[in-house]
Parts: C-alpha cells; structure tokens; sequence
C-alpha cells in the first residue's frame, strides 16, 4: 500500500487582501446600484439619481400604454434637424400663460395660402389680397 501524500500551498497574504477588498468594493458599488434602482415584484422600476444622462447614437422610450414627462420648473426639447410630435387623436398644447410659436413660415394643415391679418385687405368674395406671407393656412 502506498502512502498519501498530502500537498499544501501557500495563499500569499497580500492577494487575499487584494480579493477582500475587491469584494468590499464590489459591495460598495452594489449598495450605491441598489440605491439608485429600485425593482419593484410588480416588474415596476424607479431610478433615483441627481442628474440622469443617456448617451447613446438612439435612444428609444416605448409603452403600451402611456408615457408621461414631467418636468418641476422647465422643460426643454431639442432636435438638430426635424421634430415631429404627432398624435393618431386628438393633439392639445396648452399654456397658463403666453403660448407661443415661431418659425420662418407657420402653415396650418399643410396651408398654402396667406391668412388675413387685422387690417388686411380681403376681397367681398373672401380671398386675402394682402394677408401674412408667414403663416398659411
């Protein structure tokens, strides 16, 4: 019968401090991850954070239901090109001040003529001789 050996390595002390402290580190990020997310058992998420950015070549927010942008003070959209903003119903823009549109021409369902201001001369069968030239409907 042979005898058995038995084989022991040395762990240096020094790369299981470096493993416990990873560890401690890991635990830090995911508490602070847990703080920031909050996963609800109804599949409900709610993300907190001071300032949020989402930095990607698209960004794509979809719902089956509804989506709502709420906004404390000021709320503000840009595109560098086009925007649209279309409703498949009814589309309602509203403010409890001054509510105000610009651009180099304004048409209102795809207009194309000019619309009469105060003061503008209309003709008696109704046609503007001399309306906007900026805004058409």
């Amino acid at each position: 019968m042979q005898a058995r050996r038995t084989i022991t390595m040395a762990i240096p002390v020094l790369a299981v401090q470096t493993v416990d402290q990873k560890l401690a580190a890991l635990d830090t990020r995911l508490a602070a991850l847990e703080n920031l997310l909050n996963l609800q058992k109804d599949g409900s998420a709610t993300i907190k954070a001071t300032k949020l950015v989402l930095d990607a070549i698209t960004v794509e927010v979809r719902s089956i239901q509804s989506i709502s942008v709420k906004a404390g003070s000021q709320l503000d959209m840009r595109s560098g090109s086009n925007a649209t903003l279309k409703g498949g119903s009814t589309v309602d823009i509203e403010a409890a001040a001054t509510a105000s549109v610009k651009g180099s021409l304004l048409k209102l369902n795809d207009g194309g003529k000019p619309v009469a201001r105060l003061g503008d001369t209309v003709s008696p069968s109704g046609v503007i001789v001399a309306g906007s030239q900026t805004i058409m409907a």
